[in-house]
């Protein structure tokens, strides 16, 4: 049986996180569809891979996203 990992932000973090960005553009900015945003967002899923080292970055450096 795999064993899911935690996820580092909660589906709430991940919304705060977003603020006003529409999911579509959050989703480009993280290179992923808008589905697994929306997923996250539901906690149906947890980011993994690049996404969740992207909304790492982002959570602890918010300014990175005014570089990108």
């Amino acid at each position: 049986m795999k064993h899911r990992r935690k996820a580092l932000l909660t589906k709430d973090g991940i919304k705060k996180l977003r603020g006003r960005m529409a999911q579509q553009d959050f989703a480009i900015l993280l290179g992923t569809s808008t589905s697994s945003v929306c997923l996250w967002e539901a906690g149906l899923r947890i980011p993994e891979g690049t996404a969740d080292t992207l909304l790492e970055l982002l959570h602890r450096q918010p300014d990175v996203v005014d570089a990108l």
